[in-house]
């Protein structure tokens, strides 16, 4: 099979996964506390840490910018937890369809934070990915 044909299955599966997961905490949601239900995801994400933890050592955790990772944790943790009260309160179909929008917010964070150059095409795909979204959400507009 070819490198791109692996990479395509790859993120098929990855993409079916999310949906899963998705689902799953959409169910679970219903019955648990939204702090529990995202204490156990993110619990359920260390055991995918610790092999490669183990195989480096604890010393591939040192770092320099200790500060700058708590902040980072901070925000990962917030948009986690903002993710996951979305997923409880929003339809999926809905919550999906605002889900794609991360591409379209990650330009426009990489023009304001690091000054990545957007030009007008990039914008205007950017408008018009946004309303495409809108559609999609409300439909009867």
């Amino acid at each position: 099979m070819t490198g791109p044909a692996r990479a395509a299955l790859w993120m098929l599966a990855g993409a079916a996964l999310v949906v899963a997961m998705s689902a799953l905490i959409k169910h679970l949601a219903r019955e648990l506390p939204i702090a529990m239900v995202f204490f156990f995801r993110m619990a359920f994400a260390l055991p995918l840490v610790l092999p490669w933890v183990a195989r480096h050592g604890p010393a591939v955790l040192a770092t320099e910018r200790l500060r700058e990772h708590f902040v980072r944790g901070a925000v990962g943790a917030f948009s986690m937890w903002c993710w996951t009260y979305g997923l409880k309160h929003l339809p999926l179909t809905t919550f999906t369809a605002i889900s794609f929008t991360r591409p379209l917010w990650m330009t426009i964070t990489a023009r304001i934070v690091l000054r990545e150059a957007v030009g007008l095409r990039r914008g205007l795909l950017i408008l018009l990915g946004f309303v495409g979204v809108l559609i999609a959400v409300r439909p009867e507009f």
